[in-house]
């Protein structure tokens, strides 16, 4: 079995990341817009912060991921309020189109191509026909002013530092065309697009096709 390759930063993520990854996440949960009480999945949850934004909305809020140690710190922030479960996007423990909305929140860029593949296509899978899929992560565009600039090389030193396989990853996703170029061929459209952080990141709402 593979180290978890964050057990060392697991219970440091929160004091470095939280209020940036909290400012995406109710973005994306509101362009996303679920049902009242609408089944949820977080598609590697990492800490819980969407997931906390789910609950605090009303829903009914799954997640999955296999780090052992960022489920245990979603675990002490969400207590009882949602369901955690181990794994990874590859093999979803739910029914086809069960769930109303499926988040995967700077995810995607750090598999690798089959994996990233495979993950999307279980997404799709578990999702409602009515429902959507909401992806935040790397924009292939360019970037606007000063805070965008500063983002990027912030952002780029931190795929460095996350080792090769994570930056081979993020640079395999940046030369395919990041989101749109991953789903071109998919069962999906693109319904909204956001773009955020001077043009580093983006948000996409996709719809079953």
């Amino acid at each position: 079995m593979s180290a978890d390759p964050y057990r060392r930063i697991a219970r440091y993520y929160d004091w470095l990341f939280e209020s940036g990854a909290r400012g995406l996440a109710e973005i994306t949960v509101g362009l996303a817009d679920p049902p009242a009480r609408g089944r949820v999945l977080d598609v590697g949850c990492g800490t819980g912060i969407l997931l906390e934004v789910c609950v605090e909305r009303g829903l009914r809020a799954h997640g999955v991921d296999p780090s052992a140690a960022m489920m245990g710190e979603a675990r002490r922030r969400l207590g009882d309020t949602a369901d955690l479960r181990d794994g990874d996007g590859r093999r979803l423990p739910f029914d086809d189109g069960e769930l109303d909305a499926v988040f995967a929140t700077m995810v995607l860029h750090e598999l690798d191509p089959v994996t990233r593949r495979a993950s999307l296509a279980e997404m799709i899978r578990v999702t409602r026909v009515d429902g959507v899929l909401a992806i935040a992560d790397y924009h292939d565009g360019g970037i606007h002013g000063l805070w965008g600039l500063f983002n990027r090389v912030v952002t780029t030193a931190a795929e460095l530092a996350a080792g090769r396989a994570h930056y081979a990853g993020y640079r395999h996703f940046k030369a395919h065309g990041c989101l749109p170029g991953l789903v071109a061929d998919a069962p999906v459209q693109v319904a909204i697009q956001k773009v955020v952080s001077g043009g580093n990141l983006a948000v996409h709402i996709l719809r079953r096709t």
